[in-house]
């Protein structure tokens, strides 16, 4: 599930822990771990709701253990619905770990704000800051944009926190925007995969090609039942890539050039249609994990997610072996011409206003955000880390390797599938109103001229609330 798509439910949750309503329910929690009492400290406990990263937390705890005597106890809840209930109930009973799972950036911001979360500014000095992949810092730091933003929701509001503070340590980076594909699908169909992964172009072909050989099974997913997926995991990077930055954000912004219902703008829309005819049967009533479980049980030879897609299919049982993977490529036609992430901060680790050692817990998070743990988080559970010097590591791997190669660019026209900075503050339904009309290109209710105008009635009602 998209951390981008969590994060907003996250904006309810911590408004409910702000004002201590919600009654605690039942959880799936797992209390094994490394409890082992050690030579050096008092044991620390650390909550997740990631269950493909037990292991690599527990990983990385027995090395802190090993290096430090203080044993770090990994306790996961899942679904994250029961998370967040049992953090509500804990917070009320000051019963709060040492170390939570948050989302990074606007999660650890409300969590925070709530009074759950402590500032770890001081802990997440420079040295840090340089040493994780490009932008990861800056990223997960609290914005005076972002705190005018929380202000039209007075029960999420970040007024009480510090702009250019951080509220959470990150340890997870990664990126939206990435294609997968089942390896056995693409070599019965011929797939040449450099052609795939090479070009827009290339890759619908590749896709008609998987459809062509098995319509019910050759097709691509996304949890289409949440609109906003395609929106962000395909369109945007595409549209990006074919504007170019500058276009890409202006056309949202206040400035509206180019039009939405441009040449150009309309062709961005003409190249996600080519898509339109190939995407698995039922894909537009498929929720997030029912599009990547279609795909784990091979109902489909292509999924489109984001790095955080691939834990979840090896916990559905998939091999590394049997995918591919990487960014969704950019058209041949257009301004750029390779894809270029910008690597985005997925989960953080947060210190509790509750742990009994702040000190330990701040020393484990940095441990797991960018020393000897960092490698050893992402390498156990195929995730992509914060730390730049544990991300190289994976460059080794061939699954991961093009979509780490693309995230370590660090260029200012990399696509940055969370940024939209450019769109009217106060958090208006745009996202949602723009991917329903997206939508109607796979439905073929709409035309991509039609589509296009919709998008300029969408921002154009946007900026007149705000005095666009």
């Amino acid at each position: 599930m998209s951390v981008t798509l969590r994060r907003l439910a996250a904006l309810a949750v911590a408004g409910v822990l702000a004002t201590g309503a919600a009654a605690c329910g039942s959880s799936d929690s797992d209390d094994g771990g490394s409890t082992a009492a050690g030579d050096g400290g008092t044991p620390l406990t650390m909550w997740t709701f990631k269950q493909s990263h037990v292991a690599g937390l527990r990983a990385a705890a027995a090395a802190f253990e090993r290096s430090t005597g203080t044993p770090v106890k990994i306790e996961v809840t899942t679904p994250q619905e029961a998370y967040i209930t049992k953090l509500q109930a804990a917070a009320r009973t000051r019963s709060l770990p040492d170390l939570l799972t948050v989302g990074s950036a606007d999660e650890s911001f409300r969590y925070a704000a709530a009074g759950i979360l402590t500032d770890v500014t001081d802990d997440f000095d420079q040295t840090m800051q340089d040493a994780m992949l490009p932008g990861i810092a800056r990223a997960s730091q609290l914005s005076e944009l972002a705190i005018e933003n929380s202000k039209g929701d007075p029960q999420n509001s970040l007024a009480r926190l510090t702009a250019g503070h951080w509220y959470g340590i990150p340890y997870v980076a990664g990126a939206s925007g990435i294609v997968l594909g089942r390896r056995a699908a693409l070599d019965a169909a011929g797939v040449d995969l450099d052609s795939a992964k090479g070009s827009w172009e290339g890759f619908v072909r590749a896709v008609a090609a998987t459809q062509a050989r098995s319509a019910s099974r050759g097709g691509i997913v996304t949890g289409m039942q949440i609109p906003e997926t395609a929106y962000q995991w395909l369109y945007r990077p595409l549209s990006f890539y074919y504007l170019g930055k500058d276009a890409f954000l202006s056309r949202q912004g206040r400035t509206h050039e180019p039009a939405w219902n441009s040449p150009e703008s309309v062709e961005t829309f003409e190249l996600y249609d080519q898509m339109s005819r190939l995407w698995a049967p039922g894909v537009l009533s498929l929720g997030i994990d029912q599009a990547d479980q279609a795909f784990a049980q091979g109902k489909a030879a292509w999924d489109v997610g984001g790095t955080y897609t691939l834990p979840f299919l090896l916990q559905q049982g998939m091999r590394a072996d049997e995918l591919v993977m990487f960014p969704v490529p950019a058209s041949s036609r257009g301004k750029v011409t390779r894809a270029e992430l910008a690597a985005t901060p997925i989960l953080s680790t947060g210190i509790t206003t509750q742990s009994k050692n702040p000190e330990a817990a701040a020393e484990f998070a940095r441990y797991l955000a960018t020393g000897e743990g960092a490698r050893i988080f992402a390498q156990t559970a195929s995730e992509v880390p914060a730390s730049s010097e544990a991300a190289e590591a994976l460059t080794a791997d061939p699954l991961l390797a093009p979509v780490i190669e693309a995230l370590q660019s660090g260029s200012e026209e990399a696509f940055n599938g969370d940024d939209f900075s450019a769109d009217p503050i106060g958090n208006p339904p745009i996202k949602h109103d723009s991917a329903v009309e997206l939508a109607k290109l796979v439905s073929g209710s709409s035309t991509p001229q039609q589509v296009a105008d919709a998008f300029v009635g969408i921002y154009d009602r946007a900026w007149e609330k705000v005095g666009g």
